[in-house]
């Protein structure tokens, strides 16, 4: 079987979309104009779009995955990780299980697995896909995700309109998929409490992968790294491999239980549900 004939699977990175169309969309509320909507009908819209064609063709199956919102592995390993991130807007909170509840009305499943980031459940099904003889795409703008793309995995950009494959991420970070973790953890992110090398950005981040090929690498050359450049990285060595850790996405599907993929693969749409919510909310989900 060629690669354009397997089947595609699509996996949403809910909570990336849903901030982007939070923080552009003026606000619009339900019939009853007590509840913001928004949010979830900007992110409904998307999803049926997807549901009907996306760059690939046609999916199989189009699948949310959501943060569960609690503290996960990364905040043992780090008590600066996300420490300082702000809580998500309470007028898009209050969206966010409307949007839910509508997804999983109109067939499409969504996984909001316990202790464990939307990034490291997008991870662990996609492995589970490929492992299936699917194609996966990832519908997202988060970076840190071409960490995942390889042969069977691309990521599409709904901001940039852009599909990202294998040689896409390379001239786009100039480092290969498989680099990406070191690159991630070399240039750290401040949103994330994960702190990189000094005065290392993406360009230099590149530069020394392309030298060294892995943090690994790095560690065993650092001490011919001349100027200031080398006194910065010989500096933040000590914590490159924490920050792998923490930069690391899981995606080991062993850790998606028999009854999440039951739910992922059989779960369909529920008429009842579908005009439940649109009488509550006026969402259009026929």
């Amino acid at each position: 079987m060629t690669q354009q004939e397997k089947p595609l699977i699509v996996l949403v990175d809910t909570h990336n979309i849903m901030y982007r169309m939070f923080h552009t969309r003026p606000p619009m509320f339900s019939k009853g104009m007590q509840q913001r909507i928004e949010t979830v009908t900007a992110v409904l819209s998307s999803i049926k779009s997807l549901i009907n064609v996306t760059p690939l063709g046609k999916a199989e199956r189009v699948i949310a995955v959501a943060d569960s919102g609690k503290k996960n592995h990364r905040h043992l390993l780090s008590l600066e990780y996300k420490a300082n991130r702000e809580p998500m807007p309470e007028e898009l909170a209050t969206q966010a299980p409307i949007l839910y509840r509508a997804l999983h009305a109109y067939g499409v499943p969504v996984l909001v697995k316990k202790d464990v980031e939307a990034d490291d459940g997008i991870g662990m099904l996609a492995e589970h896909y490929v492992r299936k003889g699917y194609r996966v795409m990832i519908y997202t703008t988060d970076k840190d995700m071409f960490q995942l793309v390889n042969d069977d995995i691309c990521l599409f950009n709904p901001r940039q309109k852009k599909l990202y494959k294998h040689e896409d991420v390379v001239e786009k970070l100039g480092v290969k998929p498989e680099q990406v973790i070191d690159f991630l953890a070399l240039k750290g992110d401040s949103t994330d409490g994960i702190t990189g090398i000094d005065k290392v950005g993406d360009v230099k981040a590149a530069q020394l992968l392309s030298e060294y090929e892995s943090i690994e690498g790095l560690v065993l050359g650092a001490h011919e790294i001349k100027g200031k450049l080398g006194e910065n990285v010989r500096a933040g060595l000590s914590r490159l491999f924490l920050n792998k850790q923490l930069t690391r996405i899981i995606n080991d599907p062993e850790h998606l239980t028999p009854k999440e993929i039951q739910y992922v693969e059989c779960h369909g749409y529920i008429p009842e549900m579908c005009q439940q919510m649109k009488n509550e909310y006026g969402l259009p989900l026929g």
